[in-house]
């Protein structure tokens, strides 16, 4: 048995958030592909189709969540689910269709695809780990050394296998950046791990040589 820790960044852009978030997902191996399966089923069911085969490509939080669609599925009472979906497939498969209740529709089936997914992820045992860092904070200028938040995420990540009383292994999944930046990234991480006496402490129960994944 082993355990997968997805790990995505969020508000590295340092515009509109007041800090960068580091998180990521654990999930144990067995449990990947029917969370992902399951995942894809209930997008058929809620939306009429795949997001894939709308947006072309991942559906991001920040399309799902953002204000607008909170404001949006505010704007009538909640519609009745058959013909939620129904509205929101048509404004998917025709963005120029556009109307009240199609765009309510469809907020209205993000919140709620959202909320499944989340508790459907816990059904399935998955574990979340974060770390925030305010825009301000001081920055290493060293480009060989690992950010502190990465380190804190793999700590939280290697106790949390060592409590297991399996004594599982754990592997690291980061969501692919440009090659400059993933080179980048990837040896930091090895630096850590081999260089460092954390690092090598914790390479007991994570690989260190994470696998990166391109959502096309």
């Amino acid at each position: 048995m082993s355990w997968a820790l997805f790990i995505d960044e969020s508000g590295q852009d340092q515009r509109e958030s007041p800090y960068e978030v580091l998180a990521g997902v654990a999930l144990e191996d067995r449990q990947i592909w029917p969370l992902i399966r399951q995942l894809s089923d209930a997008q058929l069911e809620m939306f009429g189709m795949r997001l894939f085969e709308s947006y072309g490509r991942e559906a991001k939080a920040a399309k799902l969540l953002n204000r607008k669609v909170f404001r949006l599925a505010a704007q009538l009472p909640p519609i009745e689910r058959p013909r939620r979906t129904r509205l929101a497939r048509e404004i998917l498969e025709n963005g120029t269709a556009v109307s009240r209740e199609r765009l309510t529709a469809l907020a209205q089936v993000k919140i709620a695809y959202c909320s499944f997914a989340l508790q459907l992820a816990h059904a399935h045992g998955a574990q979340a780990f974060a770390t925030m860092v305010p825009q301000g904070a001081h920055r290493s200028t060293d480009a060989n050394t690992l950010r502190k938040d990465y380190s804190f995420l793999f700590e939280r990540f290697f106790y949390f296998l060592n409590s297991l009383a399996s004594d599982p292994m754990g592997y690291l999944v980061f969501d692919e950046l440009d090659r400059v930046k993933s080179h980048i990234l990837l040896e930091q991480v090895s630096n850590y791990f081999v260089r460092t006496q954390n690092g090598r402490t914790r390479s007991r129960l994570i690989i260190p040589e994470p696998f990166l994944f391109t959502a096309t």
